[in-house]
C-alpha cells in the first residue's frame, strides 16, 4: 500500500518533502511506480522483506545528513540489511499464519430508522413524496434491510508467510540467503488479494591482513497485487433497503420497481493488476593503505519495474446503459546507479587529539520510461485483454532522466573524548534546475561537549554520560520533477486534418534552481545509574526559502501556468523527547521500556503578494500549511431548528471574507511507548501509539445533508424535531434550496468540520516462548512459537470510523493476528 513519511514537518510549500531511502548505502526510489489509482498503489518499498532488515536509522539534523547533500534536504532514512556473520552453517525457518477484520465502522442507520428520516424530511420540507422523488420509499420493499458495512468490509482477511534463511562462513569470508514468500487477501468479498516473494543475499570477505574488505549485497523483489480499482468502503452508506445485489440465478442486479441503483458487487467484476518488480545490488568496498590512509568505494545499481492492467468489462455495467468494455496497459521502469568513492585520513595530534578528515563525490543517474494504451469500445468480454482489438485505442509515453553529481569534504576533531567538532561543505549538482542555477554550495557544522569527563562532574558518578551538542547547516531541496524548468509539449486530443497535434504545457525558466533549507538543532544526551536510563532532548528549527509555487498566467498566453521561484519561507520548529529504561533486570525477569515524544509546530513566514495571489484563501502568514478556513459555526438555532453562521457585518449573508481561521490538522504532538517484558523463555513486547490532533468531522464534511437519498451514521438521530430542541444536527430535509438545504451547504465550509481526533492505539503487541535447549533436539539449535498482533485497540473520541485517515470512504486499518513459529538449525 501506499504511505506518507515527513521528518520534521512540510518543509516546502508545494514541491517534494520526502526522505531520502538509503538501502545498503545505494538510494532507493520509494515513489509510487503506478500510474492509476486501485485500492492498493504499489510502493517499492513493499518488496522489501522486513525480516531481510537488520536496522533502521533516521536522520533529520543538518550535520548528520551532510554526506548526503541536497538529496537528504527533507531527512534521511538509512535500511541496513542483515548481513553475514562469522558462525557455522545454519538454517532459520519462520512460518506464519493471520488473520484480519477491520477494526472500527460507524454503526448505520436501519431500514426502520431510515424510512423515518426520508419521511420526516418530507414532512420538514413541506412536500408530499411521489415515485419519483422518494422511490427508494415507493419502489424499493421497506421492510428489507441489509448491513452493506458487514456484506462489503465486514469479511475477514487472510495472511499467510514463509520465509528460509541459510547463513555461514569463516573467519575472511561469510555468506546468508534467504527466500521469502507471503500471501495476504482482503475483507471484501472476494479472494483476490496480493502476493509477494523475495530472495536476497550478501557476502563478506577481508582480506588475512584485514586491510582489504569487501561487502556486496543483492536481492530481487516480487509483488504481484490482483484487487479491485476501487475501494468498496464507498459504497457501505448505500440504502439500507437497496435492492437484492444479485438475481434469482446468481447474476448482478441492477434495478427494482423500475429503479436503477449502482450495485457495488459490479466493481467485483472489475480488475486492477499491478505486477512490481526490484532487482537491486550494491557493493561496498575498502583499501587500508596505511592505519592513517583509507579507500572506500560504494556503487550500486537498482532496477524498478510496474506493470499495470485495468479491466472494465461489460458484464461490470448496467446493461440498461448500452455499456462497452475498457483495458488499461500501463508500465512504468526505472534504471539508478551510484558510484561513491571517498578517502579517509586520520590521525592523532597533540597526544589526546584525533583528527579525521573525509573527501568524497557522488555520482548518480535515474532513467525512467513510461507508456500506456487504452482500449475502448469492446464489445464483447473475449478479447478485452487485447488492446489491439479495441474499437479505439490511446497511447501514450515518455521519458526521464535524472543525473546528480556532489563533492564533499569533512572535518571531524576530537580532542581527549570530550570536544567534537564536525564542518562538513558540499557543491551538489542536479539535472532538475535550470542553468542558471544547476549547481549550489552547502555546508553544516557541529559541536558537542561530552562533559561527564569534566572535574567538575566528580561526586556525581550516578551520570555515566552527558552529552551537549548544537548544529547548524544550510542544505538544498531538487524534488521537484523532472524537466520542470524546459519548454514542455503535449499531445492534444483535437486533430488538425486527421493529424495529431501538440500544445504548449510548460513555459522554459532558466532560473528554475534550488529550494534551500536552513536547519539548527541543539540537543542533550544523558545517561545515569549505569545507563539503566537514557534520556534524549532535542530542539529544532528549520527554515526553507525560495520556494516554488504554480503562479497564474492569462489564458491569452496559451498556458495555464509557470512554476517559478518565491522568497516565501516555510518555519518547522518542535521537541523531541525519547527515554529508554531498564526498569527491572533480574536474573530470570527482565522489563525495559522506551518513550518517545515529539512537539511541532509550522507555519508560513513570508509569502509576498499572497494576499492578491490565488492562493489568498489558502494560506494565512503566521498559520500552518495545512490550514482550514470556515465561517464560525454557531450550532443548531432551537427556533428553526437550522444551522447558524457567525455573520460579522449583519447584513443577513454569509460570504467568503466572513470566513475565520478554524486550525489545522497537523498532530499537536504525538509519540510511542513500548514495554518488552521477559520472563526465563517467555517474552512479551507491547507498543502503544498516541496522537493528539484535530480532524474532519465525517458528517459534517463527508455525507450528504441528512434526509436525502444515502444512509447515515446514526448519530443524526440526535437531531432537531420541533421549536425548542437542542439538538446537534439541524432538521431533516432532503433538497438543497431550502433553509437547511442551504446550511448544509456552509456547514462543511464552517468551522464545525473540525473536531477531536485524538487517539491512543495499542499498535502491535507480540507474545513469544523460546523452548531451551533440553526441550529440543540437538539438530535443533533454537525453536520459538509466538502470537503477534497489530491494531489490537484503539482509544478515542472520534465521531468517525478512524482517527488516523479520517476518511468515510477509505478502508480502515485492519486488526490482524499471527501465530507462527520459527527454528534454527
Amino acid at each position: 500500500s501506499n504511505f506518507t513519511v515527513r521528518l520534521r514537518g512540510q518543509n516546502s510549500i508545494q514541491q517534494g518533502n520526502d526522505p531520502l531511502y538509503i538501502v545498503d548505502g545505494v538510494p532507493f526510489v520509494s515513489t509510487t511506480l503506478t500510474q492509476f489509482s486501485g485500492i492498493s498503489a504499489s510502493n517499492p518499498l513493499s518488496t522489501i522483506n522486513p525480516l531481510d532488515i537488520e536496522s533502521i536509522e533516521i536522520l533529520k539534523d543538518a550535520d548528520a545528513t551532510s554526506i548526503y547533500g541536497s538529496r537528504g534536504a527533507n531527512g534521511v532514512i538509512l535500511i541496513t540489511t542483515k548481513k553475514a556473520k562469522q558462525h557455522q552453517t545454519s538454517v532459520t525457518v519462520q512460518f506464519s499464519q493471520g488473520w484480519g477484520k477491520v477494526t472500527r465502522t460507524l454503526d448505520y442507520l436501519t431500514t426502520e430508522q431510515y424510512v423515518q428520516m426520508r419521511k420526516e424530511a418530507f414532512v420538514n420540507d413541506n412536500r408530499t413524496p411521489t415515485l419519483s422523488t422518494a422511490f427508494d420509499l415507493f419502489a424499493w420493499d421497506t421492510t428489507q434491510y441489509r448491513d452493506w458495512t458487514k456484506s462489503l468490509i465486514g469479511g475477514t482477511s487472510h495472511y499467510s508467510n514463509a520465509d528460509v534463511r541459510l547463513a555461514g562462513g569463516n573467519n575472511q569470508t561469510q555468506f546468508s540467503l534467504s527466500s521469502n514468500f507471503s500471501r495476504e487477501t482482503t475483507v471484501y468479498p472476494t479472494t483476490k488479494g496480493t502476493k509477494r516473494s523475495t530472495v536476497f543475499s550478501s557476502i563478506s570477505h577481508k582480506s588475512l591482513d584485514s586491510k582489504f574488505n569487501l561487502q556486496f549485497s543483492g536481492s530481487y523483489g516480487f509483488d504481484l497485487s490482483e484487487l479491485v480499482p476501487g475501494d468498496l468502503t464507498t459504497f457501505i452508506n448505500l440504502v439500507p433497503n437497496s435492492p437484492n445485489p444479485f438475481d434469482s440465478i446468481g447474476g448482478l442486479n441492477w434495478a427494482q420497481g423500475g429503479f436503477s441503483f449502482n450495485n457495488p458487487y459490479a466493481f467485483l467484476k472489475r480488475e486492477y493488476n499491478v505486477r512490481t518488480e526490484r532487482l537491486s545490488s550494491s557493493l561496498l568496498a575498502s583499501y587500508q593503505f596505511i592505519p592513517e590512509l583509507r579507500f572506500q568505494l560504494s556503487a550500486g545499481y537498482n532496477v524498478l519495474n510496474a506493470d499495470e492492467e485495468t479491466i472494465t468489462p461489460i458484464a461490470a455495467q448496467n446493461p440498461a446503459d448500452n455499456p462497452t468494455g475498457a483495458v488499461i496497459n500501463a508500465s512504468n521502469k526505472i534504471r539508478t546507479w551510484i558510484i561513491e568513492p571517498q578517502i579517509d585520513f586520520s590521525k592523532t595530534v597533540f597526544t589526546k587529539g584525533k583528527f579525521l578528515a573525509q573527501l568524497g563525490s557522488s555520482f548518480q543517474d535515474n532513467s525512467g520510461r513510461y507508456n500506456s494504451a487504452t482500449g475502448l469500445g469492446f464489445t464483447n468480454d473475449a478479447l478485452i485483454r487485447s488492446v489491439g482489438s479495441a474499437a479505439s485505442v490511446q497511447a501514450k509515453s515518455g521519458n526521464s532522466k535524472y543525473r546528480y553529481a556532489g563533492f564533499f569534504a569533512r572535518l571531524n576533531y576530537n580532542w581527549n573524548g570530550k570536544y567534537l567538532l564536525n564542518v562538513t561543505g558540499r557543491r551538489d549538482g542536479s539535472s532538475r534546475f535550470g542553468p542558471a542555477d544547476r549547481f549550489a554550495n552547502f555546508g553544516a557544522a557541529g559541536v558537542a561537549w561530552i562533559f561527564t569527563g569534566e572535574k567538575f562532574m566528580k561526586g556525581m558518578e550516578w551520570i555515566d554520560f552527558g552529552k551537549i551538542r548544537v548544529s547548524y547547516g544550510t542544505t538544498g531541496n531538487d524534488q521537484i520533477g523532472d524537466y520542470q524548468f524546459l519548454d514542455l509539449y503535449e499531445n492534444t486530443e483535437l486533430p488538425y486534418n486527421s493529424s495529431p497535434g501538440l500544445r504548449p504545457a510548460q513555459l522554459f525558466n532558466e532560473a528554475y534552481g534550488w529550494e534551500r533549507i536552513n536547519k539548527f538543532e541543539s540537543g542533550l544526551e544523558l545517561g545515569v545509574w549505569k545507563s539503566r536510563l537514557l534520556v534524549t532532548l532535542n530542539y529544532y528549527q528549520n527554515r526553507s526559502s525560495n520556494q516554488y509555487v504554480l503562479t497564474t498566467l492569462p489564458a491569452q498566453t496559451g498556458f495555464t501556468g509557470i512554476t517559478q521561484s518565491l522568497p516565501g519561507v516555510v518555519e518547522n520548529k518542535g521537541w523531541e523527547f525519547a527515554i529508554n529504561s531498564v526498569n527491572i533486570n533480574g536474573n530470570k525477569f527482565q522489563w525495559t521500556s522506551a518513550l518517545n515524544l515529539t512537539v511541532e509546530r509550522n507555519k508560513l513566514v513570508a509569502f509576498p503578494g499572497l494576499e492578491t495571489s490565488v492562493y489568498a484563501n489558502d494560506y494565512i502568514i503566521g498559520k500552518p500549511l495545512s490550514i482550514f478556513q470556515g465561517y464560525q459555526f454557531l450550532g443548531v438555532d432551537p427556533a428553526s431548528g437550522v444551522y447558524q453562521f457567525e455573520d460579522p457585518n449583519k447584513d443577513g449573508t454569509i460570504s467568503l471574507d466572513e470566513r475565520v481561521y478554524a486550525g489545522t490538522v497537523n498532530p499537536r504532538f504525538y509519540g510511542g511507548l513500548q514495554n518488552d517484558f521477559r520472563l526465563v523463555n517467555w517474552r512479551l513486547d507491547v507498543f502503544f501509539q498516541f496522537v493528539d490532533q484535530d480532524g474532519r468531522h465525517p458528517i459534517y464534511s463527508s455525507f450528504a445533508r441528512p434526509g436525502a437519498i444515502g444512509n447515515q451514521p446514526g448519530t443524526v438521530l440526535d437531531r432537531w424535531q420541533k421549536p425548542g430542541d437542542v439538538a446537534r444536527y439541524q432538521r431533516y430535509t432532503r433538497a438543497a434550496s431550502t433553509p437547511a438545504g442551504v446550511a448544509s451547504s456552509l456547514v462543511t465550509r464552517s468551522t464545525a468540520v473540525l473536531t477531536n481526533a485524538s487517539f491512543i492505539r495499542l499498535k502491535t503487541i507480540s507474545f513469544s516462548y523460546e523452548f531451551n535447549a533440553r526441550e529440543q533436539r540437538k539438530a535443533i539449535k533454537r525453536f520459538e512459537l509466538f502470537v503477534r498482533a497489530q491494531n489490537l485497540l484503539t482509544i478515542t473520541n472520534f465521531v468517525g470510523a478512524d482517527p488516523e485517515n479520517q476518511s468515510t470512504n477509505s478502508l480502515p486499518p485492519i486488526r490482524m493476528i499471527a501465530t507462527g513459529i520459527s527454528a534454527s538449525f
